[in-house]
Order: C-alpha cells, then sequence, then structure tokens
C-alpha cells in the first residue's frame, strides 16, 4: 500500500476515533492526534480498538446518567413518590454506577497486559 494511502488511513482512523471520543478542548484533541499519528498504521488499529468499548461504556454511562436526572426532575416536579422509593432508586444508582467503575477497572488493567 503507497504510504499516501496509509497515511490517509490513519488521519481518517485518528479523526473517526477523536470524534468518538469527544475531546471538548481543541488544544488536546490536537496533542492526542500528535501522540497517536506517532503510532504505525496497525499500532493505531490495535489501540484504538482496545480504547472502543470503554469509550462505549462511558457514552452508555453518561446516558443512564441523563435518563436518571430526568427522571429525578420529573420526581422533583411531581412530589408524590414516597420517600423509600426514592432512597431505593438512588441506592440502585450508586450500585450501578460502582459496578460501571469495575468494569471500566477490568478493561484498562486487561488493556495494560
Amino acid at each position: 500500500m503507497p504510504s499516501d494511502e496509509i497515511n490517509r488511513a490513519k488521519n481518517l482512523l485518528l479523526e473517526m476515533y477523536l470524534d468518538l471520543k469527544e475531546e471538548k478542548e481543541a488544544g488536546k484533541i490536537e496533542e492526542k492526534k500528535e501522540k497517536l499519528n506517532k503510532l504505525s498504521l496497525i499500532d493505531l488499529i490495535k489501540y484504538i480498538s482496545k480504547n472502543i468499548p470503554i469509550l462505549i461504556d462511558i457514552k452508555l454511562n453518561k446516558k443512564y446518567e441523563e435518563k436518571i436526572k430526568k427522571e429525578k426532575e420529573a420526581e422533583g416536579e411531581g412530589g408524590d413518590k414516597d420517600s423509600a422509593t426514592s432512597l431505593w432508586k438512588q441506592y440502585e444508582e450508586l450500585l450501578i454506577k460502582a459496578e460501571n467503575d469495575i468494569r471500566k477497572h477490568i478493561k484498562v488493567r486487561k488493556n495494560f497486559k
């Protein structure tokens, strides 16, 4: 494969990965892009493939947190739910968050082996 095609493929992969990662600060994006651009195409693909499950977990966790936030707002407006149900939901949220944190930790540890 010609080197210009390899560079184009690397740039496309980098853009896709950084879009998925949703970095907010332009400086961080450029810094990350420079670091990853130093990798070979194969190493870049390996790096991205190891990080995609972690990013997906983070996105799912964000969606769940947004859902819980909306439910809390709706619950606050209604005011007719009893406190036992509210405490149960809070406990469930904490358990799910702890479970997600443990899964992320396990995935990160696997990536370093």
